[in-house]
């Protein structure tokens, strides 16, 4: 017998980088994965949808209910491999004692990896036999918090997020042909953060007047950013989109020559990624998961909160495309090696294969070699 899989993960299919990056998960897996989902994402304007080989068995808007029916099947199931979508989702295991037969792979997908977990969180992760993270930033990060509360067969792994199929599918997109320039950021825009949109939007004034700054997305700070801007003089060169269409969002980086997020929190930054499968460089801060994805053959680092260092990263890196020591093709190139969805399904399945051999009723343990701690730089 195989163990089955399954993922308990809040509301996947909700929109957004978190919940895409679940779904994406579910269908690397290309097996028949049970979902149990905390939130109803019926309460969101708009979802999206599973693949073919997801099947959803639960939703619950109570995390009481949650938790009953988590504990109900690891209890109750025969041998499974128990995909945990978020860490704030272990407290829902805190009290369960260890069942051999299954085997628990927790997932972090950003910045919750970065912090101590609390009491609960910490009794149950000596149930988990995997921690999969994203970027080597945020393992490190979890790995000197909490490694003294796992098992010693525990180890972590690292598996790079990647666009989904459909986007690899689009062809990248040739120099735009205006003698207009153009950034472009996306993200969500939220008071209380350090994504660097303020520094993004200062930076405009030192830009000659070809140049313009797309903000794609929306969120509770988007009036502050407006009105930054026109305390600046550049609310005329500052486009706020607001949240669009995918298509809409792709039609934007195809007319952008660079495309900019200076934040110092990011887990990753898929947005990152979407700009290059369509052949755009970026410019990103030095800080969080961020070098990991920005390297010098795709554009540029800067100090994060450096509007002037912001302004002319963008030019170069713009310079770079238009004078080809950078192209489209090759910024196109750079993403396949080291993110393209074919690598992440394949990382996938070789991080659970372990796990789902076959097993008999004394359970044949998994024993894998545990990845040394490295230490923080």
């Amino acid at each position: 017998m195989k163990r089955s899989l399954y993922l308990a993960a809040p509301v996947p299919r909700a929109l957004g980088g978190f919940q895409q990056h679940l779904r994406n998960v579910v269908r690397a897996l290309d097996a028949p994965v049970d979902v149990l989902e905390y939130g109803d994402y019926r309460a969101f304007p708009k979802a999206a949808e599973f693949s073919a080989n997801a099947r959803p068995i639960a939703t619950y808007e109570s995390r009481i209910r949650f938790t009953a029916r988590l504990a109900r099947d690891y209890l109750t199931r025969p041998p499974t491999l128990f995909v945990i979508g978020h860490v704030s989702l272990l407290r829902s295991l805190a009290a369960l004692p260890r069942q051999p037969r299954h085997r628990i792979v927790l997932t972090l997908a950003g910045t919750d990896a970065w912090f101590p977990l609390g009491p609960l969180e910490r009794r149950a992760l000596y149930l988990v036999d995997e921690a999969n993270f994203i970027a080597d930033y945020n393992r490190l990060w979890f790995e000197a918090k909490n490694l003294a509360f796992v098992r010693p067969s525990f180890v972590t792994t690292t598996i790079p997020v990647a666009c989904t199929p459909e986007d690899e599918a689009l062809p990248w997109i040739p120099l735009p042909e205006s003698s207009e320039r153009r950034a472009i950021l996306i993200s969500r825009l939220e008071s209380g953060t350090l994504k660097g949109i303020d520094n993004a939007i200062a930076a405009v004034r030192h830009l000659d007047p070809r140049w313009s700054l797309d903000i794609v997305g929306t969120g509770d700070a988007l009036p502050a950013h407006r009105r930054l801007a026109k305390k600046l003089g550049v609310d005329d060169r500052v486009v706020f989109h607001g949240q669009v269409t995918d298509e809409r969002r792709r039609e934007l980086i195809g007319k952008a020559d660079v495309l900019t997020l200076p934040s110092a929190q990011e887990g990753f930054g898929i947005v990152f990624l979407e700009a290059m499968v369509r052949g755009r460089p970026c410019v990103g801060a030095a800080a969080g998961a961020i070098p990991e994805i920005v390297k010098h053959d795709v554009g540029e680092l800067v100090a994060f909160g450096n509007e002037c260092e912001i302004a002319a990263a963008i030019v170069r890196t713009s310079q770079r495309l238009r004078n080809g020591e950078l192209s489209a093709h090759q910024v196109r190139q750079s993403y396949e090696a080291r993110f393209s969805w074919l690598l992440f399904a394949s990382r996938w399945k070789a991080c659970i294969a372990p796990y789902c051999a076959a097993v008999d009723d004394r359970d044949t343990q998994v024993v894998r070699e545990a990845v040394p701690m490295a230490s923080l730089s």
